[in-house]
């Protein structure tokens, strides 16, 4: 298996490489950039709103750490990032691509034998003592789209994999794959309005394996934090499993969905719609390998609805966008390998997003101004323990950004950003004779890091250098502090409880040819 994923991964470095031998065109204009990823995901503009020809090669290290957190993040983080991703037109096809490799060195991670892709997993290894991961992901992306008078045919391919290993007591190691495919139609029905239909459908697998490197701790009685629990639903149950040397089980997934696509071009700007479905389904089965079977052991159905709006205008020195956004995510188990496969979590997660941004060029300047606005809500309820969490926040962002062009083409940008956040609602409930390590170390922590007025500020500071022809070197330095206030006494016992500080770092550097 490791060894196909390697040649497969080989194979489409290889053609990566080659199809981003191009030239960026876009370093500047922000506005555009982001429509350019919005064509990414969602490529039946493919054609439309990604350059003909562009490439860039870009390496990134960086860094968070604070207390401000959610129990089972990390409370240090350091991430090295490089990837390769381009454009280019061959006959009538336009095609676009990416290689990433990210590697993660997370510190202090509790209660989270888990990956960070599925965060609702109904069914999970934990312990309370803070473990060490090392985290490796490879991900592979391509995006293709031919016209055909008024017809086109688009499409793209998603394939990660993923190494994560924890690596001191308890171990615990996890191997991901994901493939993820769209296929999809559009036609224009005039000059200005054009529509589209996409099919989509993805495979992976979750696969974990949960170890003692010192079975001292197994054997002993006493409780240690290098013990591992079975976390099920929201703190239903942590079951203590002193007696199992070596735990294996996975989640297979299969998911499937449609999206729908419309544009429409006016006077007064384009407009962009777009409107998702996706249905996923999880089986978590306990792989006992000497006896060559499984046990079904939870079922996870969620649900994933959605739409997109987008609007953009230039006009001569000016740009402009306005993005709506909404995603409302259900999901539903069923614990099959207790009380006759009952049904125990239920989950929602919605997320709407407004954002509205400008760019005015200027001959020697460049200023780009963003401001955004995000309300979530989330509701876990465990109907084992009688636990619920419900809570809704707002979140925003003010951002302005100013580039100086020299006399030798050089760029040199600053960008401030004011943050600021505030919950909204906030419904919570345990019966105390039902508390257990979950709640104590994860449930009470996030419900106090939910309920939290944060205020914060992102300063980034760039530097392009013009090389020959078309191309160009580029630095960022960006630093990020966020600090939470007004935190509530929730009169329970704790062992863990949210700091009020966190604060993110990054260096990158891009070549682009």
């Amino acid at each position: 298996m490791q060894q196909t994923n390697k040649y497969i991964l080989w194979v489409c470095f290889t053609f990566l490489c080659q199809i981003t031998l191009a030239q960026e065109s876009n370093t500047l204009d922000t506005i555009q950039r982001q429509i350019r990823y919005f064509a990414v995901d969602h490529p039946m503009w493919l054609h439309e709103s990604v350059e003909n020809r562009y490439t860039l090669l870009h390496a990134q290290y960086s860094g968070s750490q604070g207390d401000y957190r959610l129990a089972q993040d990390a409370g240090k983080v350091r991430s090295t990032n490089v990837n390769s991703e381009g454009s280019i037109t061959l006959k009538d096809v336009r095609l676009w691509g990416r290689f990433a490799y990210n590697r993660t060195l997370e510190d202090s991670t509790r209660f989270g034998h888990q990956t960070r892709q599925n965060p609702s997993a109904p069914f999970y290894f934990a312990s309370y003592g803070n473990n060490h991961y090392v985290r490796t992901n490879y991900t592979i992306q391509a995006r293709g789209q031919r016209y055909f008078k008024e017809w086109s045919v688009f499409g793209g391919l998603d394939y990660r994999i993923g190494d994560h290993f924890s690596n001191n007591d308890p171990r615990g190691s996890i191997d991901v794959i994901q493939v993820n495919g769209q296929l999809g139609v559009s036609r224009k029905l005039g000059a200005d309005l054009e529509i589209g239909l996409e099919a989509r459908y993805g495979y992976g697998q979750e696969s974990f394996e949960v170890a003692f490197k010192n079975e001292n701790y197994v054997l002993s009685p006493a409780v240690t934090p290098y013990l591992n629990y079975a976390v099920i639903g929201y703190g239903w149950q942590t079951n203590d499993w002193l007696l199992a040397r070596g735990i294996h089980y996975q989640n297979d997934m299969n998911r499937y969905g449609s999206q729908a696509y419309i544009s429409y071009n006016t006077e007064i700007g384009k407009f962009y719609a777009t409107a998702h479905y996706k249905q996923e389904q999880q089986v978590y089965q306990q792989v006992l390998r000497n006896e060559s079977r499984n046990n079904v052991l939870n079922e996870y159905a969620i649900g994933d609805i959605g739409a997109d709006l987008m609007w953009q205008l230039k006009r001569e020195k000016r740009a402009y966008l306005v993005q709506l956004s909404s995603t409302m995510r259900s999901g539903k188990d069923k614990v099959v390998f207790q009380a006759n496969g009952i049904n125990n979590l239920v989950y929602q997660y919605d997320t709407h997003r407004a954002k509205l941004a400008h760019t005015y060029y200027a001959r020697k300047w460049q200023f780009h101004f963003e401001g955004s606005a995000d309300m979530t809500s989330e509701t876990r309820q465990d109907g084992g323990s009688g636990t619920l969490l419900d809570y809704s926040r707002l979140d925003g962002s003010l951002s302005a950004m100013a580039t100086y062009i020299t006399r030798k083409n050089q760029h040199v940008h600053l960008s401030l950003m004011g943050l600021a956040g505030k919950p909204l609602s906030m419904n919570w409930s345990v019966p105390e004779i039902n508390e257990n390590m979950f709640h104590r170390y994860v449930y009470f922590h996030d419900v106090t890091y939910y309920q939290a007025n944060t205020q914060g500020a992102r300063v980034e500071l760039g530097f392009r250098q013009h090389l020959k022809r078309k191309d160009f070197v580029r630095l960022l330095a960006t630093w990020q502090t966020i600090s939470a206030s007004d935190l509530p006494d929730l009169g329970r016992q704790t062992a863990t409880l949210p700091g009020s500080k966190r604060n993110y770092f990054a260096l990158s550097l891009a070549y682009g040819f």
